[in-house]
């Protein structure tokens, strides 16, 4: 394992589904509400473009709609 100081804000793919969708990882201290409706390049062997979304608010339970996604529950 290397450590290094970090500037730039990243996420590391942890694991992928069988429907496509990508378990992430945060790299670096920040409020994961900031990642709704980012853009993001998944890189690998060819670049992948892709955008940060949430769980739309009319199938969120009431007490879903007033917290922030908690970093385990990200994917992508």
């Amino acid at each position: 394992m290397v450590a290094a100081h970090l500037d730039e804000i990243s996420l590391i793919v942890t694991h992928i589904d069988d429907d496509g969708f990508l378990r992430i990882h945060t790299l670096g201290g920040f409020d994961p509400k900031t990642l709704t409706s980012q853009r993001v390049i998944v890189h690998g062997r060819v670049d992948v473009m892709g955008v940060m979304g949430s769980k739309p608010i009319h199938i969120m339970k009431a007490e879903e709609r007033n917290k922030a996604p908690a970093n385990p529950r990200l994917f992508h």
